[in-house]
């Protein structure tokens, strides 16, 4: 999710050709790779969720639990962060999530951070703000640019990824726990939305002027729907939107993102209820796209790069991304003789939760892990 410093859009290169409603081996593959080796940078960071490079040699890291610090990868100092809101609810899976510098962040000092929002009414949602970061850490000038309704008791599926390009912000956002929702063109769940950096939505988002089944307004925002949980996002150097996305009980998705198309959730899945019964009509429909991988078991992944740097070299234009469910770093390859993507699992001796990834400038590799006394490591060849 993350790209190498705040100049630079969190891009990738393409390094294989797209083939449409391909369904792709689950099987990992025997790689070739040397072992990896891991350094703790920094330690006692409280449930991290995200993070992002506010210059060469700094990453901002959000906690859950509303905090945050500002890391220094040479020496792992930590410098607090603070001005948070104080309507955010941190309950079930909610809390400060997501955070994304602007590309001009050297000279605007602007941020992007996702959180839960709770209303007077003890409801929750998705919410989008930026603010400007002072040189002591203090957050000012935080202004509200997206909410996600209708509100909702559930405190699950927030989605909250960032990602930006050409001052255009996209946002995920879950089902909330309510499936039906990913469908509802009225609503705001279970979709990736898009907007400007102020706020409104871009005069070309492909729901403008559109009306509902139901004959609602269709919002604005609208950029894709028919998603389950998205967490993690990424736009790589050719511009092409990636996502991957939790399922149930499998289906874990890798998503390539195509303006106005619908994805499925629930009507299609590869995934099943908790307690064995399928769902939904099956894997494929018309109209409905096919995701570029698949997971099942589930993994729960968890933020996303694809990685171009030098560094490892054999990794170039590979997919990478945490595990939450099943602990360990995931990398997807799409050098096969076949042109599938494969599988290869590492750092699972280590047994964490890995909540996000970055890579500096150098192509080292950054993991944050979700836990209590939560960890950056740095990974190298």
């Amino acid at each position: 999710m993350k790209w190498l410093y705040p100049t630079q859009q969190r891009t990738g290169s393409i390094l294989f050709t797209y083939l449409a409603g391909l369904l792709l081996s689950l099987t990992a593959y025997a790689d070739t790779s040397p072992p990896l080796k891991t350094h703790i940078i920094s330690q006692g960071i409280s449930s991290p969720w995200g993070m992002d490079w506010i210059s060469d040699h700094h990453l901002l890291i959000t906690e859950k639990f509303v905090g945050g610090w500002i890391v220094d990868i040479r020496d792992g100092q930590k410098k607090p962060v603070t001005g948070w809101p104080t309507s955010i609810n941190t309950q079930g899976q909610g809390g400060l999530l997501d955070v994304l510098s602007d590309p001009e962040f050297a000279n605007n000092r602007t941020l992007y951070f996702s959180y839960s929002h709770q209303n007077q009414d003890n409801r929750f949602t998705t919410q989008i703000a930026s603010a400007q970061l002072a040189e002591n850490g203090a957050l000012t000038d935080w202004q509200m640019l997206f909410t996600a309704l209708p509100y909702s008791k559930k405190v699950h599926h927030y989605g909250s990824r960032l990602a930006i390009k050409d001052d255009q912000l996209y946002i995920s956002v879950g089902d909330r726990g309510n499936r039906h929702r990913a469908q509802d063109l009225s609503d705001h769940a279970g979709k990736i939305h898009r907007i400007n950096t102020d706020g409104t939505a871009p005069k070309d988002n492909p729901f403008i002027g559109i009306t509902s089944a139901s004959g609602q307004p269709v919002p604005e925002t609208i950029y894709s729907y028919g998603h389950r949980n998205p967490q993690g996002m990424y736009i790589d150097s050719e511009g092409t939107l990636w996502i991957h996305e939790h399922g149930p009980r499998g289906g874990d998705e890798l998503n390539r993102v195509l303006k106005g198309q619908n994805y499925g959730w629930p009507v299609i899945t590869y995934g099943r209820e908790y307690w064995g019964p399928s769902i939904g009509e099956g894997t494929h429909k018309e109209g409905m796209q096919q995701p570029l991988y698949y997971y099942v078991p589930s993994i729960a992944p968890s933020g996303l790069i694809r990685y171009e740097s030098g560094l490892f070299e054999s990794w170039q234009g590979d997919f990478l991304m945490g595990a939450l469910k099943e602990r360990h770093l995931n990398r997807l390859s799409g050098k096969s003789q076949s042109g599938e993507l494969q599988e290869s699992r590492y750092l699972e001796d280590l047994d964490l939760r890995i909540r996000d990834i970055a890579v500096d400038q150098q192509g080292a590799i950054y993991l944050i892990t979700d836990e209590s006394n939560g960890k950056l490591i740095q990974v190298t060849p």
